[in-house]
């Protein structure tokens, strides 16, 4: 899917610039907008035309989890991503399976990332 916008928001700047880099490197033609929180994210997504979020699950302030809630209640059309490097998982899991379109641990490859954000447009796309 050419021409995708993606929001990455994860409170680790060096896990966030790694994403950015790795999908600028793969796909030169989609739009990668970073967020360091959840509420600098809310502020993009209410200029920006995002297409797909993916959200780290522990962050300081509001969590992926009350992050997510939002982005499904105000921006339905965009295809959200969970992403946590937690251990047990399944604390977030639970709570955020019925928010996500997709579930990844951290770290994963950029190959998984990618197919994953594509596969999560398209059902989206599909919907709409």
């Amino acid at each position: 899917m050419a021409g995708l916008s993606i929001l990455f928001v994860d409170d680790e700047p060096n896990s966030i610039l790694a994403h950015f880099r790795i999908l600028r490197l793969k796909e030169p033609e989609w739009t990668v907008h970073l967020s360091t929180s959840a509420e600098q994210a809310l502020q993009v997504l209410h200029r920006e035309d995002i297409d797909v979020v993916v959200s780290d699950m522990l962050m300081g302030g509001m969590n992926g989890v009350r992050f997510l809630a939002i982005v499904q209640a105000r921006y339905p059309r965009i295809a959200r991503i969970a992403l946590s490097g937690m251990i047990d998982a399944g604390h977030f899991l639970k709570p955020a399976a019925p928010l996500t379109d997709h579930y990844l641990c951290k770290p994963c490859t950029p190959e998984k990332l990618r197919a994953v954000i594509l596969q999560a447009a398209a059902a989206v796309s599909a919907k709409n």
